[in-house]
């Protein structure tokens, strides 16, 4: 939900789980397939010889989705686009397109078909491609052959034509800033590590109640600290830094699943925010990112209204108000200060960056 101009804050219900498709319930579907592109070989005529056939246009860009995280979404979705053009010297009907990879797809997945081409006519089509997740377990980047195979009818005869392109695949744990709602594609939920830790602290303070404090924040509390007793610290990446790689819209960041910064015990601010959704995720509770001008920060949804939170808050402005939602913010690289700091960093970072925006409302 775009707020202000400069800061954002992004929600998705029920974390990301990597076999499930990447979409966001409160977010309009990211239009991905502008990721890394290829373009076919010139068509070039042999000596002696003339074009006689259906074939892809030279210059037409197909383009093959890049960063594994998205392979589920990108099943139903266009991962590109391809020019076919009619060099027959009459009509061609029911022409098929498919792309494959053998190595990460299980077999190919078809353009939808073209009736009909005159002699000459050109027309555009989408590419799709259905990887599976076999692509979660590339960790440096690669190429890979792309089969694109043509079929079509003339004069009642079927023909068919077969290119090969290389195109690259990123490793698992790389994006593009472009879009900032990508980082959820990384709040994985349902993985098992994630679902351990968060369903053990869950347990801990099972029954256990305060007067007067709402039960989401008690859970948000209690994973705050136990991260603290974990171990878990903020650590720059000196690499891939956030603060810089979230200013370009093509520069590759680098991204940590919730498992790996379980086992790493550190990370940069993108991939703490990335934990602590997860496991508030996994325990029911509805986590959102803030994003600002070079920083990226965490915000939980109370389970209360916003006009009981107006009354029951001292100061209401430490809270965000947005789609009749009280959402919390929680600065989760301030480690080892407790909660209570964390969310008062938070708070003022939200403040201080929708004064900048012109906002009359936090």
């Amino acid at each position: 939900i775009p707020v202000a101009r400069d800061v954002h804050i992004y929600t998705f219900s029920g974390g990301m789980d990597l076999q499930a498709d990447f979409i966001m319930p409160f977010l309009p579907i990211l239009s991905l397939g502008a990721d890394v592109g290829y373009n076919l070989a010139p068509l070039k005529r042999p000596p002696g010889t003339s074009f006689s056939s259906l074939s892809l246009l030279s210059g037409g860009a197909v383009v093959a989705v890049n960063f594994p995280v998205f392979f589920k979404y990108n099943a139903k979705h266009p991962i590109g686009k391809a020019m076919l053009k009619n060099w027959e010297e009459v009509p061609v009907e029911n022409v098929k397109t498919s792309f494959f990879v053998k190595q990460y797809m299980d077999n190919p997945k078809a353009a939808k078909i073209v009736e009909w081409l005159e002699p000459g006519e050109e027309r555009e089509i989408d590419i799709y491609g259905l990887f599976t997740n076999k692509v979660l377990d590339i960790t440096e980047g690669t190429t890979v052959s792309a089969l694109i195979n043509v079929t079509y009818r003339k004069k009642g005869e079927e023909v068919t034509k077969e290119y090969i392109e290389t195109i690259r695949l990123e490793n698992r744990n790389t994006v593009t800033w472009d879009d900032d709602r990508k980082a959820c594609a990384y709040v994985t939920a349902k993985d098992p590590a994630v679902l351990k830790f968060a369903k053990n602290v869950a347990g801990s303070i099972k029954g256990k109640t305060y007067r007067g404090v709402d039960k989401n924040m008690i859970m948000a509390i209690a994973l705050h600290e136990t991260l603290d007793l974990y171990g878990i610290t903020y650590v720059v990446d000196p690499t891939t830094p956030y603060i810089e790689f979230s200013e370009s819209k093509l520069a590759i960041d680098y991204l940590q699943f919730p498992m790996q910064t379980l086992e790493f015990m550190a990370g940069d601010c993108d991939d703490l925010s990335i934990l602590y959704s997860s496991l508030l995720e996994a325990v029911g509770v509805e986590t959102a990112f803030v994003t600002t001008s070079g920083h990226i920060f965490v915000a939980f949804t109370l389970s209360m209204t916003p006009d009981e939170a107006r009354k029951k808050f001292l100061y209401p402005d430490d809270l965000i108000f947005r789609e009749d939602k009280v959402w919390l913010p929680v600065e989760i690289t301030d480690r080892n200060k407790g909660f209570i700091k964390a969310w008062e960093t938070g708070a003022k970072e939200w403040r201080e960056s929708a004064a900048k925006c012109g906002q009359s409302e936090p």
